[in-house]
């Protein structure tokens, strides 16, 4: 089973804020699992997904809509 991180869990892997894993997390540039139904849906993280988007190079924007946010 893979390794599932909360919204809190995967700000501190990533070193980041909660409001930026959301915020990352709104903009597509974190996927996710979303867990429940609809009234009391959840998301989590799989670390595998996370490490992926690191090893992709990614790079904070430092200009335009992220960067702004």
């Amino acid at each position: 089973m893979a390794n599932l991180l909360t919204v809190d869990e995967t700000a501190d892997y990533l070193n980041l804020t909660p409001q930026t894993v959301r915020r990352l997390h709104r903009d597509g540039v974190l996927p996710s699992v979303k867990l429940g139904g609809k009234s009391k849906s959840r998301i989590r993280f799989k670390q595998s997904d996370l490490d992926a988007v690191i090893e992709s190079g990614y790079r904070p924007a430092t200009s335009g809509p992220l960067a702004s946010a």
